[in-house]
């Protein structure tokens, strides 16, 4: 596996028409639309031979984890495009990370 951390900035809430088209269409994450727009960290997992983003964790500003995906119910934020490892070192800010530190926040082992 292959770890990275990237930095985004926070979008703005969604508007109220997007908001309700969320209410009445499925959504690929419906436990964490509300807070994707508050990540500005993510922390994301990649396959080693395809190095395609397999499992993802978003950290607000305060660096407290507010999404882990995927699971059950949640497709996920990244996982649910064709970035691979390289495009994310090319086009956001980045810091490699071992699975220790991705293995803390996904457990919730970290103190801030």
């Amino acid at each position: 596996m292959l770890y990275l951390k990237i930095r985004t900035e926070p979008a703005p809430p969604d508007a109220w028409w997007q908001r309700l088209l969320l209410r009445l269409l499925p959504c690929a994450n419906p436990d964490f639309e509300p807070q994707i727009h508050l990540v500005c960290t993510w922390l994301l997992a990649f396959e080693a031979a395809d190095q395609a983003p397999v499992r993802e964790i978003g950290l607000d500003a305060a660096g407290r984890v507010i999404i882990k995906t995927p699971d059950a119910r949640n497709y996920g934020y990244w996982t649910d495009n064709h970035l691979t490892y390289q495009d994310f070192q090319k086009h956001f800010p980045h810091q490699i990370i071992d699975c220790a530190e991705f293995q803390a926040h996904l457990i919730g082992c970290v103190i801030n």
